[in-house]
């Protein structure tokens, strides 16, 4: 099979059974256009090759990794429709995974967020289109600290999919793994229902629960430009991704005393190793934290 179609129907695979991110799957197109360029196999030769010339361009292990990894996917994937396929041994090409600990927020980052939010929707007009875009604003932020969830998974939320009254939610994860996640704080649900009474504003054009200003489907990078925005107008010096509040999340249930195994079924990570970084974070900021606040420093020795 050629070349061309096997990378069509690994690229259908991934979207429809697979439902990984629309972002997901045009990552590993461009992944896969770029190693195809220069080669029209896939053999170990081939990959090693791709990888030396990716050193040589100075790219980060965590960059030639990903990229190995796409190669992988896809090698496993023609293995099912070309079984004498040439044999490749993955682990030549495996590079040193350093721990880089995530991007969390203090609490009172968190609360210049919301606060923001809030100071956004006073400046609107009742029943407008731009009281209503900031009152999903709000509402958005605060499902997506709440629950811990990928931003991806909650702009994918349809309102089939939602049960407002009970403030739960059926979500699907990476890997077309389904998860319920649930909003029962008051805050939380009191953004919500705001947000659905003034929804109509946006004139939707599909059930998805949170839209953009013309109706349609609200994209990850919207709501990255949300919180750029946002994180600018409250005075903050960082520039605040979606995936912080996931992280901060994490950590603050950790330090408040929530066990690891129940922090892994809230963001839906398949192995709990994944979960443990976020006891590295925080470890790394209670050492900070002694040694800015402790008073030892202060007495003689």
């Amino acid at each position: 099979m050629q070349i061309l179609k096997l990378t069509s129907e690994f690229l259908s695979y991934c979207s429809c059974r697979q439902n990984l991110a629309p972002a997901t799957v045009a990552a590993y197109s461009t992944d896969l256009n770029q190693f195809f360029r220069h080669s029209e196999i896939l053999s170990a030769a081939q990959v090693g090759e791709y990888v030396r010339r990716m050193k040589e361009q100075e790219r980060s292990p965590a960059t030639i990794r990903r990229k190995v990894a796409v190669l992988r996917r896809f090698y496993r994937f023609t293995q099912r429709v070309q079984p004498n396929i040439c044999w490749i041994d993955w682990t030549e090409f495996a590079i040193a995974r350093g721990r880089t600990l995530p991007r969390i927020m203090a609490s009172h980052e968190v609360q210049a967020l919301f606060s923001q939010a809030g100071e956004e929707i006073k400046k609107t007009r009742l029943h407008s289109r731009n009281r209503a875009i900031a009152v999903r604003n709000k509402a958005l932020l605060e499902l997506m600290f709440y629950t811990g969830a990928r931003v991806n998974e909650v702009l994918r939320l349809r309102l089939p999919d939602c049960d407002f009254r009970r403030a739960t939610a059926i979500i699907n994860g990476k890997g077309g793994k389904q998860r319920s996640i649930f909003f029962a704080d008051s805050n939380v649900v009191r953004a919500i229902n705001d947000y659905m009474e003034e929804r109509s504003a946006l004139r939707p054009k599909d059930d998805f629960l949170f839209v953009s200003k013309s109706g349609y489907f609200l994209s990850a990078n919207a709501a990255a430009d949300l919180l750029r925005v946002l994180s600018a107008r409250s005075g903050l010096a960082k520039k605040i991704t979606p995936h912080w509040f996931r992280h901060t999340m994490a950590t603050l249930m950790l330090e408040n005393g929530a066990d690891l195994r129940s922090i892994q079924e809230l963001l839906g990570h398949s192995s709990i190793k994944t979960t443990e970084i976020y006891t590295h974070v925080s470890s790394a900021r209670q050492h900070s934290v002694l040694q800015q606040f402790h008073p030892r420093g202060r007495f003689a020795a």
